[in-house]
């Protein structure tokens, strides 16, 4: 089960509960065969209608993401604009901003040698923690890079780095600069290759 898909369903359900009017909803889904007959019939056995809507969006849940891309097709072809909207905007990944109030230091372990320190990077898994690692070990003033995640429930990484030269703080600074020129360029790549 998509958990941020759980969530959108979930955060959403009475809004969605009060609002949506199913049987149109159902026939568009139908018809993109995003609900089968029998999942109309097991609809159709219910006769109220928060009940019903109840029904459906656990169905768009256990079906998954595609589903709920049809489910969201269908609100926008049966003038439900407004709700779809919600849900599309709630379905967003949440980012968080670095202002100059929000900014936050890179805290890390103590360690007597500067040129080989443990740092620890709160909210962030296995794509920063790789993507890192990969650019930092291009460095030739690099000895040794790598990372752990201490328990999969833990939203930090200890990425650690040992230099030959220069302090371990100057390459992971180093580092985060070179990845995110590397992920502007690809992006930009990807803008100038989409069609128009």
């Amino acid at each position: 089960m998509n958990k941020y898909l759980h969530k959108v369903l979930k955060d959403n359900r009475q809004l969605l509960e009060t609002n949506l009017v199913p049987e149109p909803v159902i026939e568009c889904m139908l018809e993109t065969s995003a609900l089968t007959p029998d999942d109309q019939e097991e609809l159709e056995q219910e006769d109220e209608r928060k009940t019903k809507v109840k029904k459906l969006l656990k169905m768009v849940e256990r079906k998954g993401i595609k589903c709920f891309e049809s489910f969201l097709d269908a609100l926008v072809r049966t003038d439900n604009t407004n709700l779809a909207n919600t849900l599309k905007e709630s379905r967003k990944v949440p980012t968080t901003d670095f202002d100059d109030e929000n900014r936050k230091s890179i805290p890390h372990l103590e360690s007597i040698d500067s040129l080989s320190q443990t740092f620890i990077l709160h909210n962030e898994d296995h794509t920063l923690g790789n993507s890192l690692r990969y650019v930092i070990m291009k460095d030739p003033r690099v000895e040794f890079c790598g990372y752990g995640v201490p328990h999969p429930f833990d939203k930090q990484i200890n990425f650690r780095i040992q230099s030959k030269v220069i302090p371990a703080v100057e390459v992971l600074v180093d580092g985060l600069n070179n990845l995110n020129s590397l992920c502007q360029i690809v992006l930009d790549k990807f803008e100038v290759s989409k069609p128009v």
